[in-house]
């Protein structure tokens, strides 16, 4: 007779738990209840213009425009004058210049400005022209 050959037995899996049920997301409608429920007020356009803070000073433009030029190119903010050449005494490539735009973008909009395309950052030759240009994106007026 053939001794019948024992089968090991496998060790036992523990009962898997079932999931716990995802949580519904709160309604919309009782947000929207909510916005409903604020007094609506009336105001004129000329209400809002009067809100709106006075034009920036070029001297305010000027000090965060050259703040922002001096930490591109490592130098200190007194040491920049109107009269630098962004290429030729900064050393600025062309590619720098227009990256700049985002730079004096954020500061135009800081004065609820508009922005300042790469191209015409790119164009800009000398730190003046570039003070010049955001103080005009910003709203100022020369």
């Amino acid at each position: 007779m053939a001794a019948k050959a024992k089968k090991k037995k496998r060790p036992r899996k523990p009962a898997s738990r079932p999931r716990p049920k995802a949580r519904k997301a709160p309604r919309v409608r009782k947000a929207k209840k909510k916005a409903a429920a604020r007094p609506k007020t009336a105001r004129s356009t000329a209400a809002v213009a009067v809100e709106r803070a006075a034009p920036p000073s070029l001297g305010e433009v000027r000090e965060r425009v050259v703040t922002k030029l001096a930490a591109v190119v490592q130098r200190s903010p007194s040491s920049l004058r109107d009269e630098d050449r962004l290429f030729e005494d900064l050393g600025m490539s062309s590619q720098l210049r227009s990256a700049m735009a985002r730079p004096y973008t954020d500061i135009a909009r800081s004065f609820d400005g508009s922005p300042i395309t790469i191209d015409e950052a790119e164009s800009l030759e000398t730190v003046g022209e570039s003070v010049s240009l955001v103080h005009e994106r910003s709203g100022g007026v020369a």
